[in-house]
């Protein structure tokens, strides 16, 4: 790859990432904390090709002391992705200051590097000339300059894998779609930043010098990370309205327990008296309710709203969100998610036997309240162990 062709690759990719860092920092609808993290993000991310178009330029002549004052920045790119995921899932995170304790590596190699800083231009074009070259001993350079900054990504990108698993399974009980909240896209960004950290380790064949492929990674990541981050819908409400919600279904679970009389028995479920001590209900009460829960979702249907969310089924049955993922979890043996898909399977079946139905498929998925296609097929292959198309041949 030649210089120029190089240059308009990373010029383009300061340009966009400059344009997505402005538009993360004035969405309306977004989770401001969450899409600040993702800024600086980005922002390291340009910084560093900034300071790669200094470093191959005449620009390093003129101002030679800022070669290498980038380079520490990609510490910073691991713990910024650990922030964005924990403000993505958690919404009581907030920046507090012993966070910054994540940074101190970042600074750390700064202070190692300050001899470097100090060094005359001559000794520092040397220093690119050695770097972009091949062979054994510039991927040894190479090695013992990244493997902190590889090492750092791996830590943080595999915790923020750990975070994401425990979020799947949160939504999986709080939401019937799941198709935005998910936050798969982010989960191919931690195995992917893995992936390219682990490739440190690797040779590279000397006609493809390794610093292309940094910058060349960069770019594609500044428009993934910028296309999937303006798109990513707020997932869970903020701190202040939450604990208004939080709080009045504290009262009502206050009522309810305060109309009954706890007769001691132990969950039929092992372990289900532990997991769910704080809701306050017992085997009958969850019994109660639960046949309440089936004769609504006959009567009315609930589940054809496709955003259907567990806390607005608990608000029509007069009951805490955590009790009724214990009726659901408890008697149909399930999730929430799978509960309320169960239930538009159904519909769905019926639908597709219907021989004097006019609609298609798709028309049938989003008629029994579905928003998407594959999630409706995927659905439809767990509860019938078939695809509809199968399912309308039999």
């Amino acid at each position: 790859m030649t210089e120029d062709l190089l240059i308009i690759l990373s010029s383009g990719g300061i340009a966009a990432a400059l344009l997505v860092i402005s538009l993360l920092l004035t969405l309306p609808q977004a989770n401001r904390r969450a899409n600040r993290c993702l800024a600086l993000l980005l922002g390291v991310l340009v910084l560093n090709l900034i300071h790669g178009f200094y470093s191959h330029s005449k620009m390093i002549e003129a101002v030679p002391y800022l070669f290498m004052l980038g380079f520490p920045t990609y510490l910073g790119l691991g713990p910024l992705l650990y922030f964005y995921t924990q403000a993505q899932t958690n919404p009581n995170w907030s920046f507090s200051p012993r966070q910054w304790a994540h940074f101190i590596p970042l600074l750390a190699v700064w202070l190692v590097l300050i001899p470097v800083f100090l060094q005359p231009a001559e000794i520092k074009q040397q220093m690119i000339i050695f770097g972009q070259g091949g062979g054994r001993a510039q991927w040894g350079a190479v090695f013992i300059a990244y493997i902190p900054i590889a090492l750092s990504i791996i830590g943080y990108s595999a915790a923020s894998l750990i975070v994401l698993r425990a979020h799947r399974r949160r939504i999986l009980n709080e939401f019937s779609s799941i198709e935005q909240l998910n936050l798969n896209w982010l989960r191919g960004l931690a195995g992917f930043m893995i992936l390219v950290s682990l490739s440190i380790l690797l040779p590279i064949p000397e006609s493809v010098p390794r610093l292309y492929w940094f910058k060349i990674i960069s770019v594609v990541l500044i428009f993934f990370i910028g296309h999937m981050g303006i798109r990513q819908p707020l997932i869970f409400h903020p701190r202040g309205e939450r604990r208004e919600t939080e709080s009045s279904e504290a009262d009502t679970s206050t009522q309810i327990q305060g109309q009954s009389t706890p007769i001691g028995q132990p969950d039929s479920a092992p372990g289900a008296s532990r997991k769910y001590r704080s809701t306050g209900l017992d085997t009958v009460q969850a019994k109660h309710y639960w046949e309440q829960l089936r004769e609504m979702m006959e009567t009315e249907k609930l589940y054809l709203a496709p955003d259907l969310s567990l806390a607005e089924l608990a608000q029509r049955l007069a009951i805490q969100s955590a009790q009724l993922s214990q009726v659901i979890n408890s008697c149909a043996h399930m999730n929430f998610y799978d509960f309320i898909n169960g239930h538009r399977i159904k519909t769905a079946q019926t639908l597709l036997l219907d021989d004097a139905s006019p609609w298609s498929i798709l028309d049938i998925a989003m008629e029994s309240g579905f928003n998407s296609k594959s999630t409706f097929y995927a659905q439809f292959k767990k509860h019938v162990g078939m695809t509809p198309t199968a399912y309308i041949k039999r």
